[in-house]
């Protein structure tokens, strides 16, 4: 084994959190915390918010999702999207949260950036 798969190997690997259908005022706060839950893990680095399944996103749950980002930001985590709803990401662009919250296309995509950069900066 090469040093650089050694150090890939002992990388702690990307917490995924798969978010509801629905994200409103309804659970907006409750999606917040799991997300920051994730965060608190020992040894994360990286929380990838899985939106998969999201068909539904208002204003409050855009809020709850840039709270996220910044609880994630103060524990030196970063926190990735996976939006592959055009309807959603609309309302997370709408709220600015593309320019501060990396989203993708699919959990695979995200992976990808976690793994091979390790420091996502980039929208996809």
């Amino acid at each position: 084994m090469s040093e650089h798969e050694t150090a890939a190997s002992e990388r702690p690997a990307p917490v995924v959190v798969v978010l509801p259908a629905v994200i409103d005022i309804s659970n907006a706060l409750d999606v917040r915390a799991q997300l920051v839950k994730a965060c608190e893990q020992d040894s994360c680095h990286i929380v990838i918010a899985n939106m998969s399944k999201t068909t539904f996103c208002d204003t409050s749950g855009a809020c709850g999702l840039m709270l996220a980002r910044m609880d994630a930001a103060d524990l030196n985590v970063k926190l990735l999207a996976v939006v592959p709803s055009p309807e959603v990401r609309r309302v997370l662009t709408q709220a600015g949260l593309d320019s501060v919250l990396p989203a993708y296309a699919s959990v695979t995509e995200a992976l990808a950036v976690a793994y091979l950069n390790g420091s996502p900066g980039a929208t996809g």
